[in-house]
């Protein structure tokens, strides 16, 4: 049996998300060989042609997708041996789907630190750019993570995130609010006291009240059963 052989054909000199991509794997022997074409190790469905002594296979990706992207390998087989040949298929694609996080919130108080991650679907991975608009301060970050520590109000204003890759770019556009700590509410303890206090005073003047009553009554009724009985 003869050796198998690859041949990519795509509609460029690389392969970009959208294009129509055909792999076609061929070989020859006799009998005429049997073949199987799999991508990171799973068999894919693919077009068998033969003749008297040679066999060919062809898988269309169309249009290809970054999920297509990995190793496809061609396996041909009679009775007599067995080859395999190989080929790593790379799809690229510009940024899309860009989503733009701000923790713990887009509302801050002044002296928090403020983190902002970004997120895209892109092949080669994208750069990520984050600008103040203001003052066209830019930050850039190969993992799509921004902090900012302990802001202040001068912090406050629009933002701009850029992502991009060799084939094309996205652009996110998103507000931070730094507001001053307000100061502190007065502790319910101090009007809590005298309240208590007052009660209190109400409460024990009233049982004074009450025993003095109670006291003049029993006194009363004491001198009047101990007064001596006239001549």
């Amino acid at each position: 049996m003869s050796g198998a052989r690859w041949q990519v054909n795509t509609e460029g000199q690389r392969v970009v998300e959208g294009q129509r991509v055909t792999l076609t794997c061929h070989s020859h022997g006799a009998p005429t060989p049997m073949l199987l074409l799999t991508r990171d190790g799973l068999e894919l469905e693919a077009e068998l042609s033969k003749s008297d002594s040679s066999s060919s296979l062809s898988f269309s990706l169309s249009p290809a997708l970054l999920d297509h992207a990995g190793l496809y390998q061609c396996e041909a087989s009679n009775q007599y041996g067995s080859q395999r040949v190989a080929a790593y298929i790379t799809v690229s694609a510009p940024p899309r789907n860009t989503t733009v996080h701000v923790l713990p919130s887009t509302v801050v108080h002044k002296g928090q630190n403020v983190s902002i991650s970004c997120q895209t679907i892109s092949f080669p991975p994208a750069v990520m750019f984050l600008k103040k608009l203001a003052n066209g301060m830019e930050h850039r970050s190969a993992d799509g993570t921004f902090l900012l520590v302990s802001v202040s109000t001068a912090d406050s204003g629009l933002y701009q995130i850029n992502v991009t890759n060799e084939l094309g770019y996205q652009v996110q556009v998103f507000s931070i609010s730094v507001r001053e700590r307000s100061a502190r509410p007065p502790s319910d303890l101090s009007v809590l006291l005298p309240t208590v206090c007052v009660a209190v005073g109400l409460a024990a003047s009233a049982l004074l009240l009450d025993f003095l009553r109670r006291s003049r009554k029993k006194g009363f009724y004491q001198l009047a059963r101990l007064a001596p009985t006239p001549a």
